[in-house]
């Protein structure tokens, strides 16, 4: 997903701040994908997941 708005704050640690992210983290790494967060003119949250997962 990505958004235009004004981004995460400056300083923003998703490990430290935000049990949901650390939910979504962990269940990707679960199943073998990942997930990140990146600052891209707002905000760009990505969800990797093997092929077989999603099929």
């Amino acid at each position: 997903m990505h958004d235009d708005g004004r981004g995460l704050p400056p300083g923003f640690d998703p490990e430290q701040t935000s049990l949901g992210l650390k939910i979504a983290t962990s269940l990707a790494q679960g199943q073998g994908g990942h997930f990140r967060l990146e600052q891209r003119d707002g905000t760009c949250a990505t969800l990797i997941l093997p092929a077989n997962l999603v099929a």
